[in-house]
């Protein structure tokens, strides 16, 4: 018997749970389940590739870098003018000595002409002189 009372008792205690929620069930809502939220799934950020642009530093190196060649350029076409100019005036000396050079070998010319032996007797005749040899002394140049 002793084992129908705890058959009995286990069955009422089963029965009383089930009551209360029974009761419970009646006088209260039903809860839902809760569902866990989903996880969303969001990308694994990306590291975005920097900016190709140029820093301060670069803009001011290639700044630099850029008046130079032009200073170089302006240089460059500064002297070959100064250097035409000056070969220029090279020319015009050297034109001028040649023309110089010309003059004085026509004036040699000149001198030798004026100073023939013949000549200077013919005008020595014209003006009635006479030429002695032995007052003639030849000189000569030194060098």
């Amino acid at each position: 018997m002793e084992d129908n009372l705890a058959r009995d008792l286990e069955l009422d205690i089963e029965l009383e749970a089930d009551s209360v929620t029974h009761e419970q069930q009646i006088t209260q809502p039903l809860v839902q389940p809760r569902e866990e939220p989903t996880p969303s799934v969001e990308p694994i950020p990306q590291v975005k590739p920097a900016a190709k642009g140029l820093t301060k530093l670069e803009i001011g190196l290639v700044s630099l870098f850029t008046s130079i060649v032009f200073a170089l350029i302006l240089f460059n076409v500064y002297s070959d003018l100064q250097l035409t100019t000056v070969s220029r005036d090279v020319q015009d000396v050297n034109a001028q000595i040649e023309q110089t050079e010309v003059e004085i070998e026509n004036l040699k010319q000149h001198t030798q002409e004026l100073t023939r032996y013949d000549r200077i007797n013919e005008i020595a005749e014209k003006y009635g002189l006479e030429l002695h040899e032995e007052n003639i002394r030849n000189l000569v140049p030194k060098e």
